[in-house]
């Protein structure tokens, strides 16, 4: 399944709770965008206190749970960026 999703300056979901074999997620905007992959919505941009992964503009970050080894792959994943207006990333997930 691919999903756009717009991510603004306060936490956004971008993917909800659930068992994944893989996920990639794009960066499709000029602003870094931030991930929580813990399924907590308390994420800061890196000047904040509690900074998600970073991940750069026009960027991407893949994991792969195929072998069934990471049982924490199932947790909501959390957006934020610390530009201005809404930024774009693509999440595909199976």
């Amino acid at each position: 399944m691919i999903t756009k999703n717009n991510v603004t300056t306060s936490p956004t979901i971008i993917s909800a709770a659930r068992e994944r074999d893989w996920l990639m997620i794009q960066n499709q905007s000029d602003t870094p965008v931030f991930l929580s992959f813990d399924g907590s919505a308390d994420l800061t941009t890196d000047t904040g206190a509690k900074p998600g992964i970073r991940l750069s503009p026009y960027d991407s970050i893949m994991t792969d749970d195929s072998a069934g080894r990471f049982s924490g792959n199932n947790l909501p994943i959390y957006a934020i960026h610390g530009g201005v207006g809404n930024k774009v990333v693509v999440v595909q997930e199976l």
